[in-house]
């Protein structure tokens, strides 16, 4: 006989509806849906997807590649900028 553990995690509320609404539409439940994804991970021993997390250093540079930059014409303009924070 297989011995089953219980898990007990805290979620927002919207977080568990929406999971419980997306995996209702693939014909589960939520506790099979969560299942599902466990089994997955211990298979390939890896996430099912690339994580990503964005530094501040990331979020200046894809700023900086959108041309969302602010430019100063000499130092004082941009010290003067820093005060008006």
């Amino acid at each position: 006989m297989i011995e089953m553990a219980q898990i007990n995690i805290k979620i927002d509320d919207d977080l568990k509806q929406d999971a419980t609404r997306v995996f209702s539409s693939m014909g589960l439940d939520l506790s099979t849906g969560i299942k599902i994804y466990l089994k997955r991970v211990t298979q390939d021993n890896k996430l099912p997807f690339t994580p990503k997390a964005t530094s501040e250093l990331d979020q200046a540079i894809a700023e900086a590649d959108r041309g969302q930059v602010e430019t100063f014409d000499n130092f004082d303009e941009w010290a003067d900028s820093l005060d008006e924070d």
